[in-house]
């Protein structure tokens, strides 16, 4: 895949890090090293595949269009926190990061250089814990020591080493070499089968308490101040063969267009999926956001599709799920940026097996913020946690009896120059060899049917079910 370009880039480490180890001599702390270059052509998934054999993790992002896809494999640092107080310990770290690179690149390309991917739990707080997710902390945010990056239909490889005063060079050009080569020699004998499992028992776990979660949510709702709250249920699967990560993003990419696709893999565990929601974008000083919420099943012909998209633009239960996020959306954008822009009324988002009411936001940020502190602010939304907000988590951390874990949140990356991007982990699950868990969840509202968000978690389900079924072409 490299092998033109080994001995240069082995050349530009080599300088980079002799300069990084002097200026972690003369500022007395570690300094982060950052050399990215052009490659030739490569495939994402196939470099994921690859990487999850040679490093315990491995993380996977793909843009809907396909126009931005990238790749860390293996860890230079990690921001790793449990409990509350996240968002600042997080800050507080990226910050300190940011102070210390040296770097080499050819130009600035999004996705390159020194970029933190990861995300975080739905809830810190949370009183259910199953122990599935013990891999990943509720804040994981990691440096990829190789960071692979699609842009455009430009290919590129940044290499990232922390490195203070006292280290060898050479030493350290020794361990990025040996990676380097693996990549290169492994000719795909490293990979896992790129099919699916032949057969895969379900695990409901509990429709029926499910629906009945649902009947007295609607209860407390109508006696309460509460207006909205998301319910999320969980099926566990079981194979007899080892579960195909790189199957299950091959076939995302050929049915769930339009939608994120992303997988963070730790040790034997990967979280992985296809989800339509973006949670909040910075480029440039520009953000984006997107009101996702109500939902309705596609029809079987172009007639019922279009009589089903209308019912739901037209549906007031529908409409004022929906408007409950905009409102938040729009409070925290008001904060944050100049120049909000939220048009007046939602259209349809048609994905495979849903459609959506969709509204974008957008806006311009103001000096100060950054896109950690607008995930801060938005997470939940009401279109995953509910309205108010601290009513609606407190209903689910008491009732759900559900360890969500990483499910509903928020999952992405940002850099150095304070762009980034992070979606909703939803259509998502965990997958650990030959069993996982996956989830979906459906706004509960005062009138809300239990049959009917039981059917509708069930189209939620099957993107996550499909890609696990069907053969990737």
């Amino acid at each position: 895949m490299i092998s033109d370009h080994v001995l240069t880039i082995q050349h530009k480490l080599q300088q980079l890090l002799n300069e990084g180890i002097g200026q972690a001599a003369l500022r007395r702390h570690d300094v982060v090293c950052s050399l990215t270059v052009r490659l030739p052509a490569f495939d994402s998934v196939q470099v994921f595949s690859r990487g999850r054999k040679l490093a315990d993790t491995c993380m996977f992002w793909s843009s809907p269009d396909g126009s931005l896809q990238m790749v860390g494999v293996d860890s230079a640092l990690s921001v790793a926190v449990n409990g509350g107080g996240r968002w600042q310990q997080v800050s507080r770290q990226w910050e300190e990061l940011r102070a210390t690179i040296c770097r080499e690149t050819p130009k600035q390309v999004p996705g390159t250089g020194v970029v933190l991917m990861g995300g975080f739990s739905f809830d810190p707080h949370k009183r259910v814990s199953s122990g599935i997710w013990r891999e990943f902390p509720d804040a994981l945010l990691v440096l990829p020591k190789f960071l692979f990056t699609l842009f455009q239909g430009e290919h590129w490889m940044t290499i990232n080493v922390v490195v203070n005063r006292t280290d060898d060079s050479a030493e350290i050009m020794n361990r990025v070499i040996k990676i380097q080569m693996a990549f290169l020699n492994d000719e795909g004998r490293g990979e896992e089968p790129s099919f699916p499992v032949k057969h895969f028992t379900i695990d409901e776990m509990g429709p029926d308490r499910w629906k009945r979660l649902v009947s007295q949510a609607t209860e407390e709702i109508r006696g309460s101040r509460l207006e909205k709250v998301v319910l999320a249920r969980q099926i566990h699967i079981q194979a007899q063969e080892t579960f195909s990560i790189s199957n299950a993003l091959r076939v995302f990419r050929q049915t769930q267009k339009g939608c994120f696709h992303f997988a963070v893999s730790r040790g034997r565990s990967c979280f992985l999926g296809a989800t339509p929601e973006r949670l909040v974008e910075v480029r440039d000083d520009w953000v984006r956001a997107a009101c996702l919420a109500s939902s309705i099943g596609r029809g079987r012909d172009i007639m019922e599709d279009k009589a089903l998209g209308e019912y739901l633009l037209n549906d007031p239960k529908s409409r004022a799920e929906h408007a409950f996020v905009v409102r938040v959306l729009k409070d925290a954008f008001s904060q944050a940026c100049h120049e909000v822009d939220i048009p007046d009324a939602p259209v349809l988002m048609k994905l495979k097996d849903i459609q959506h009411l969709y509204t974008p936001v957008s806006g311009r940020l103001k000096t100060g913020e950054s896109i950690l502190k607008l995930v801060s602010r938005l997470h939940p939304t009401p279109a995953v946690g509910g309205f108010p907000r601290e009513a609606a988590v407190a209903l689910i951390r008491d009732h759900e009896q559900l360890d969500r874990g990483w499910y509903a949140a928020p999952v992405g990356w940002m850099d150095e120059q304070g762009s980034g991007e992070f979606a909703v982990a939803l259509r998502s699950g965990l997958l650990r060899e030959r069993e996982g868990w996956l989830f979906a969840g459906c706004g509960i509202v005062a009138d809300s049917d239990p049959e009917s968000e039981f059917e509708e978690s069930c189209w939620k389900l099957r993107p996550m079910l499909n890609a696990l079924e069907e053969v990737g072409q």
